[in-house]
């Protein structure tokens, strides 16, 4: 068509403007069909990057979600010691209870028993202090654990 237009094909001055008019609509038509193209190649690239964000968070996700768990199960096999070692020296007290008024070879047992409430006592702080230790990390866990969920929300928004 250019070359039609440019040697003058003998077309009239409307079939000319026509002919440019058509040419300068297919000129603004590719031009336009570059952008849209451009545009979509920019929100593929978006969405995928979204898509590896959203499954990057789910992971995370669900490790976090694994944690909170294990941390859960180390709370109460906590607790379950902390309960079986409180029986045990309530068993201790009773035990010594029972031998204040025997002979200086049962008095001498009765120290025994007396060290080993000491050192049982020792270990129940050190027990508490592991659960007060780990419902901090599962405190944290789960703050972590609910701002993961809101941008997990907000990114399903987005990329739904």
């Amino acid at each position: 068509m250019n070359k039609i237009v440019e040697q003058g094909s003998g077309l009239s001055i409307g079939q000319d403007n026509t002919v440019h008019n058509l040419m300068r609509q297919k000129d603004e038509l590719k031009k336009e069909c570059d952008q849209k193209t451009e545009t979509i190649n920019d929100l593929e690239t978006q969405k995928s990057s979204l898509m590896e964000r959203i499954h990057k968070l789910e992971n995370d996700l669900i490790r976090e979600k694994d944690d909170i768990e294990k941390y859960k199960n180390e709370i109460e096999k906590l607790k379950d010691d902390k309960s079986r070692e409180e029986r045990k020296n309530k068993y201790a007290e009773e035990e010594k209870k029972n031998l204040q008024g025997t002979v200086q070879d049962r008095e001498n047992i009765i120290e025994k028993m007396k060290e080993e409430k000491t050192k049982k006592d020792s270990e129940n702080d050190e027990l508490k202090k592991k659960i007060q230790n780990l419902e901090a990390q599962l405190k944290d866990k789960s703050e972590k654990y609910a701002v993961k969920t809101a941008e997990y929300k907000k990114l399903e928004e987005i990329a739904g």
